[in-house]
């Protein structure tokens, strides 16, 4: 999968949502997103993170959906880096419940 294609699973991801929602929900900036969409960028760590938290994506699909960015790494360091994306998010969503418990 290329960075166009990477970019048409995002879309899938945030399905109805503008892209000033979306973008907002992730933290980062609409323009950055559009280029990820375009296939012009290419996603941080971070960003994937905060998309399988935000979006509830497992590590099997984020590994799916990254797997094809960078075509000089070994196919399973798709798997292994969508592994530790989704410890990340792990976190993310946990701080983000607890936040919401204290809120309450």
């Amino acid at each position: 999968m290329h960075t166009d294609q990477f970019g048409g699973r995002l879309r899938q991801w945030r399905g109805d949502q503008t892209q000033a929602a979306a973008a907002a929900l992730l933290g980062i900036q609409q323009s950055y997103l559009s280029r990820l969409e375009a296939g012009l960028r290419r996603p941080t760590v971070e960003t994937l993170a905060h998309l399988a938290a935000s979006y509830g994506i497992g590590a099997e699909a984020l590994g799916e959906a990254v797997r094809g960015l960078a075509s000089t790494a070994p196919p399973e360091a798709a798997a292994v880096l969508a592994a530790a994306v989704c410890a990340v998010a792990d976190g993310h969503r946990a701080r983000v419940n607890a936040a919401s418990r204290a809120v309450r």
